[in-house]
């Protein structure tokens, strides 16, 4: 199995649509099933499933469009900058690449 974050956007959307049309096993973990922000609840669920890889498509694009970026510049920092340092570092505790 796959994990995918970020799955409700637009290339989450797309591994999405590639992972059910070959038949290959995802789980799209939403933030509401897990809050993955919070590393120590990330690194749970990852030693609980023991997905195979983690995708992250999670980010922020801005909405609704790319000027509320500047709007929003913590927001933004912390999807784009601070959350990939946050995956990377579960996914290293945990043994996922």
């Amino acid at each position: 199995m796959i994990y995918l974050l970020g799955g409700s956007g637009y290339v989450g959307q797309a591994y999405q649509e590639l992972f059910t049309r070959r038949g290959i096993p995802f789980r799209n973990l939403r933030r509401a099933e897990v809050d993955y922000s919070h590393p120590e609840k990330l690194v749970a669920a990852l030693r609980a499933d023991r997905p195979k890889f983690l995708i992250n498509a999670a980010g922020y694009t801005g909405k609704p469009n790319v000027d509320a970026c500047e709007l929003h510049k913590t927001e933004c920092l912390f999807g784009n900058a601070v959350l990939p340092g946050i995956v990377a570092e579960a996914c290293a505790a945990a043994g996922v690449p």
